[in-house]
């Protein structure tokens, strides 16, 4: 197994997560990912591994609505973090542990559900800061043209104000209007996967690309 890149490591470690969810485009991300998680995960006391979750925003909100969670993340500073907030919120986590997201030691089948960014723990991309972006629109204002508008700025936020270096985005591969919405904003196509939602008991084939800031 490659091991992990020591420069990208050494970021996570400073604590470059922390509150990140909490400023500028942040504030938006958390609320509109808690609202999916809402919508999409099965009921609670459900089993969730929030694998490479940082220091535990996530994990923390879904354990205080009686999820059962186990935290993984490969940054010791960020479990510290994690265990910090624990601390103060008064609640605690099934887990929270340092761990590669390639290599959680825990049993076959044991999650109902795993939340964890596909591109993240990559070889290829280790060494990038990147981020999974995700978009959604009501039907009342298809046709417009103001989804790909949206998208380019937050890409241009992401690139210009974030720093990162790269962003993925994915979509079922029936749903050709997000397709054409990525396709001209930019991204890569990388490779076609399929998504299981154990709720529904149901596989989705899915689609993946990425966009990077400059060319490679």
């Amino acid at each position: 197994m490659k091991s992990i890149d020591k420069e990208v490591l050494a970021g996570y470690d400073a604590g470059i997560e922390k509150d990140r969810l909490h400023k500028d485009l942040g504030l938006i991300e958390f609320a509109r990912t808690k609202e999916i998680l809402r919508e999409t995960l099965p009921p609670a006391p459900a089993v969730i591994y929030d694998i490479g979750g940082g220091y535990g925003e996530y994990a923390y909100f879904l354990t205080e609505l009686g999820y059962e969670v186990y935290l993984y993340d490969l940054s010791k500073k960020n479990i510290e973090l994690s265990q910090k907030m624990g601390r103060e919120l008064g609640v605690s986590l099934k887990a929270a542990e340092v761990a590669d997201a390639r290599n959680i030691r825990r049993p076959d089948n044991s999650a109902d559900a795993v939340l964890y960014s596909w591109a993240n723990h990559e070889p290829q991309y280790e060494k990038l800061k990147l981020k999974e972006i995700g978009y959604v629109l009501s039907k009342d204002y298809w046709g417009r043209g103001l989804m790909p508008e949206a998208v380019r700025r937050v890409i241009a936020f992401c690139f210009e104000e974030q720093g990162l270096d790269a962003l993925t985005v994915g979509h079922f591969s029936k749903n050709s209007q997000s397709r054409r919405v990525i396709e001209k904003c930019g991204f890569s196509f990388v490779r076609e996967g399929t998504f299981y939602s154990k709720p529904m008991d149901r596989s989705f084939e899915d689609r993946k690309y990425i966009l990077y800031k400059s060319p490679v």
